[in-house]
């Protein structure tokens, strides 16, 4: 009977072993999990901030060109009063 005990506690020991060892692997893949989750976060809020910055420039383009359109308008008509 004791080595039935023995054995079994070898058993028991070798399986405790085995887990731990498989917790020890899933808990490192959690955590590369956890940090490629924060790279892509990192990710996107650098886009997000880089489409603002687009939209800005963008917006800023469009009101250069509508000023420059405006301004073509006043010197045309400047220029139509010395017309003869």
């Amino acid at each position: 009977e004791e080595l039935e005990d023995a054995e079994e506690e070898k058993e028991v020991t070798e399986e405790l072993a085995e887990l731990t060892t498989e917790n020890d692997d899933t808990k490192a893949e959690i955590d590369k999990l956890n940090e490629i989750i924060y790279l892509v976060d990192n990710s996107m809020d650098e886009m997000t901030a880089g489409a603002q910055e687009i939209n800005k420039s963008a917006s800023e383009v469009s009101n250069m060109a509508t000023e420059t359109m405006d301004n073509i308008k006043s010197m045309e008509n400047l220029i139509g009063k010395f017309k003869i």
